[in-house]
């Protein structure tokens, strides 16, 4: 009972509460903040308890559920602590902090190499997940009075939504074995 009721806030309490500290932040639309008269964010519940319906039936007809679940979920991870990494190597070197520049080069680089040796399909796989956010990141850039997304962030969707193509058609073609 203790293993499930963490489960249960690690699942959706905690994303909720993140989704709704970057409606706040203004990078995620301004509806997924507001709180309901129970002080929660309802929105934000709504989609979260949506995603983790849409993970548990995925994870119900792959073959080896466990596997598949951790590989995306890593996957996904690298690719955001990847670019983390890298934006603090930039940082530190608009900054002229040399040392830190090296820790976030050797960090890159360590993600990197990590993503490419757990495979390629699970990255493919793990775009299908980001590409739902883009639009939500749109979204709440044009309510804030943006014209949309910058030049980069635009060729960085459309190599996203080109690897979520090619990662459908490679799952249908069996090449990425899932089923």
């Amino acid at each position: 009972v203790v293993s499930v009721l963490g489960a249960w806030i690690s699942w959706t309490i905690l994303p909720a509460e993140t989704v709704q500290v970057m409606a706040h932040k203004k990078l995620m639309p301004a509806s997924w903040g507001r709180l309901n008269r129970h002080g929660a964010p309802h929105q934000s519940l709504l989609v979260i308890a949506v995603c983790i319906q849409v993970v548990l039936l995925v994870v119900l007809m792959v073959d080896d559920a466990y596997t598949f679940a951790i590989s995306v979920a890593t996957m996904a991870i690298i690719v955001s602590w990847a670019l983390a990494s890298a934006y603090q190597v930039k940082l530190s070197l608009q900054r002229h902090e040399i040392g830190q520049a090296v820790l976030g080069a050797v960090a890159t680089v360590f993600l990197v190499a990590g993503g490419l040796l757990s495979g390629w399909g699970f990255f493919l796989l793990a775009c299908i997940g980001y590409l739902p956010g883009v639009f939500f990141y749109w979204r709440a850039r044009r309510e804030n009075g943006h014209a949309g997304l910058s030049q980069g962030e635009k060729i960085a969707t459309c190599i996203m939504a080109a690897c979520a193509v090619v990662s459908i058609v490679l799952v249908a073609a069996g090449i990425i074995p899932i089923f």
